[in-house]
């Protein structure tokens, strides 16, 4: 039997076989003990340390790598600044993995700017992975800039690299999502091939959030598809999967899909299709309690993976924009305020709802903050409005007035954005003021019926409109009636009982249900002319 290979532990690990991987690095390892010399023994260390951090084990990948440190400093390969070089990024690697991020940095500090591309490109890759970890977006963006650009120096470097796709992610972060969707959009074709499946998932995984962040839920969804595919053909990483079903979660979440949302959810907590769970030794975020839309492995020489990261993060959604102490304890508490002032009947004074806004009011500056806040004024709009009363209605209007001017220039809070328009058509309608109220509720309710027909199966359609669609509808036909309107009444009954047009061109293999395009203006025979629907047109004669 011819003895393993470190290249052999490569291909596995890129690959995503990860049980494979660790089985050949133990043979290595035990082979390099036998009859190796001392650098193998060393290089067998390094590469058990890289398989257990791809698997999820910060601290036994701390321990081997701790082995291969301790033996660099012998006598004999103090010399070997190269193999020195390599252990300590891997240490560091493994720093961040564990959540020490300051001492990842002051390991790859010396690296940062040697010579060799490869090296240089790794340190600046793990530096920028340990500041992400610590919170400081910007730091990390300026690191991996630096990271992409060592990178470009290595002799037949390709346009798509690992630094390039933790880029993305600090781009994301940094509320940069349309910088970050367009490095990480312009990567996809050239992940697509090769024996680079775990890395190909890291890049999935990346791009999946940036397109939630975006607001484009449904590219989001068949992204994570073809992940989910991958995934069924590899071992060992257990991260991925989890943070697939966080993912997963917060589109379905997105699209009033609860109930499956929290099934996706408890899976993070079961370990369902076989996953390995590594929980005991890479601890992940409480998954939030509250229901609404919510919110990797590494090259050779390129850094460390954001599964950690990514897995504790908090996302542009209803399940988690407002449930992230780490990121905000302010948000948190807002939150709290919302739920005791919409539950108990008691807390509704007009003092307690003045101080309400003026809390909602102190989330500025962080991008993830301007979301919680713009979606924290919607909220406090709805509850305010049942108060009753002048006074609270005044509340109420000037928060959802706040919150739609946020939501207009917040990227991906569209769906926000449409129901801040029908809370805001319904603090209205309780003034009288019922034709302004009909404006706001006709774009709203068009908003919302226009997500569904971004659902390729049926369930989720029939669950959106009956939780959101349905309500709007028979508000907004009640309000054009009461404004005696009838020809915009008749025109919401009318696209309030059509489905759609069937586009079976369009449906992914292996779904059952056919896909829909939104209804065109309709031309009745009257003569007369829908003032809803999309850009085509359809006539009744």
């Amino acid at each position: 039997m011819a003895p393993v290979t470190s290249v052999e532990v490569l291909v596995a690990d890129r690959d995503g076989e990860l049980d494979a991987a660790l089985a050949l690095a133990h043979q290595l390892q035990l082979a390099a003990g036998h009859d190796g010399g001392l650098s193998h023994r060393v290089e067998a260390f390094r590469l058990l340390a890289r398989v257990r951090r791809h698997r999820g084990e910060p601290f036994a990948a701390l321990e081997s790598a701790g082995h291969a440190a301790r033996l660099i400093r012998l006598p004999r390969l103090t010399t070997d600044e190269r193999l020195a070089a390599s252990v300590t990024l891997e240490v560091a690697a493994c720093a961040v993995e564990a959540h020490d991020p300051s001492s990842a940095i002051g390991l790859a500090e010396r690296w940062r700017h040697d010579d060799d591309p490869r090296l240089a490109a790794r340190a600046w890759s793990v530096t920028g992975r340990a500041l992400l970890e610590r919170g400081d977006v910007d730091g990390a963006v300026s690191a991996l800039c630096n990271a992409v650009a060592e990178t470009e120096r290595t002799p037949g470097h390709t346009d798509a690299s690992w630094p390039r796709v933790l880029l993305g992610l600090a781009l994301t972060r940094a509320a940069e999502a349309r910088q970050a969707g367009r490095l990480l959009e312009e990567d996809l074709a050239a992940w697509a091939g090769g024996n680079q499946r775990r890395l190909r998932i890291g890049h999935g995984l990346v791009l999946a959030e940036n397109r939630v962040a975006r607001g484009r839920i449904a590219e989001a969804w068949a992204l994570l598809k073809q992940v989910r595919r991958d995934l069924a053909a590899c071992t060992g990483l257990g991260a991925e999967e989890r943070l697939l079903y966080r993912l997963r979660a917060e589109c379905l979440a997105a699209w009033g899909q609860v109930a499956e949302a929290r099934g996706e959810l408890s899976r993070i907590r079961t370990g369902d299709d076989g996953v390995t769970d590594h929980s005991h030794s890479r601890p992940h975020a409480p998954v939030p309690p509250r229901a609404s839309p919510f919110t990797l492995g590494t090259d050779a020489g390129q850094g460390s993976s954001p599964v950690a990261l990514l897995s504790r993060s908090s996302s542009r959604s209803r399940l988690q924009a407002l449930v992230d102490p780490a990121r905000s304890r302010d948000v948190e508490r807002v939150r709290l305020i919302l739920d005791d002032f919409a539950t108990h009947r008691g807390t509704r004074t007009i003092e307690a709802a003045s101080w309400l806004i003026a809390q909602i009011e102190c989330l500025d500056g962080d991008p993830d903050e301007a979301r919680a806040q713009a979606i924290a004024y919607v909220e406090a709009g709805a509850a305010l409005r049942e108060c009753r009363g002048g006074p609270f209605l005044l509340h109420s209007e000037r928060a959802l007035r706040r919150a739609l001017t946020a939501l207009g220039r917040l990227e991906g809070m569209g769906l926000w954005l449409a129901r801040g328009r029908m809370e805001l058509a319904r603090t209205l309608h309780a003034y009288g003021r019922m034709k302004e109220a009909l404006d706001h509720a006709l774009l709203g309710v068009q908003e919302l019926d226009g997500v569904r027909f971004l659902m390729q199966t049926r369930r989720h359609r029939d669950t959106w409109t009956a939780a959101e669609i349905g309500p709007s509808m028979d508000f907004a036909i009640e309000l054009a009636f009461t404004c005696g309107d009838t020809t915009v009444a008749s025109d919401l009954i009318v696209f309030s009982r059509t489905a759609g047009i069937v586009a079976p061109h369009l449906r992914d293999a292996g779904e059952a249900d056919i896909p829909l395009l939104p209804v065109p203006r309709l031309h009745y025979i009257d003569g007369g002319v829908s003032s809803m629907g999309s850009g085509g047109e359809c006539r009744f004669c």
